[in-house]
């Protein structure tokens, strides 16, 4: 039991930020009701983070103590687990644009998986189910457009995309009018009128 705890305390020391790490890659070491205990009783003592059953990531450690690490490698490292693609939200997208001040207070993201809820100590991190037309093109600007606009709604979608086309290069905007087969009516309309406007 002792050797099984070293190995996992080890291995979660020296994860990268946010890193999932699960019982089922120590199974070699002992049975999985052992593995499953050593991780329960390292959560309880802050050597490790419970995220959802069956994964957990280290605590990052500062002067000030420990704290769990950013929800986007955590989130990143899940898509990586399960297959999912996750993006941030609308409204995260329009803060990384520009084109608000607001900082989302909830941790939200877009995936093409199931809804589910990770936790990072007391902190909340909600995954939300989306089409794949929201969470297209991720880690590009084109995409957080597509889910910037998304995120404003019918009413507010043509005069918001106007302000996302300023923001963005001609090539990033060809990106987002190629779209236009994958999104709603809506959407399509708020992007002509970008383009009409310009």
């Amino acid at each position: 039991m002792e050797e099984v705890a070293t190995v996992i305390g080890q291995r979660l020391r020296r994860a990268p930020a946010g890193k999932i790490i699960t019982p089922k890659e120590f199974l070699s070491l002992g049975s999985r009701t052992a593995v499953d205990k050593t991780f329960s009783r390292l959560a309880a003592c802050g050597k490790a983070i419970r995220v959802a059953r069956g994964m957990y990531v280290a605590p990052q450690e500062s002067e000030f103590g420990s704290y769990p690490p950013p929800a986007g490698k955590v989130v990143s490292s899940y898509g990586q687990i399960t297959g999912e693609r996750i993006v941030p939200s609308g409204a995260r997208a329009a803060n990384n644009l520009g084109l608000t001040t607001q900082v989302p207070m909830e941790e939200l993201f877009l995936t093409t998986g199931k809804a589910r809820t990770l936790m990072l100590g007391r902190r909340k991190v909600f995954l939300k189910h989306a089409p794949s037309w929201q969470t297209a093109m991720p880690n590009s600007k084109a995409g957080e457009a597509i889910r910037a606009i998304s995120h404003m709604g019918p009413q507010r979608a043509a005069s918001f995309a106007k302000a996302v086309r300023s923001k963005l290069t001609t090539s990033e905007w060809k990106q987002v009018s190629k779209m236009k087969s994958r999104v709603p009516p809506w959407m399509v309309n708020a992007i002509n009128e970008a383009e009409l406007a310009n």
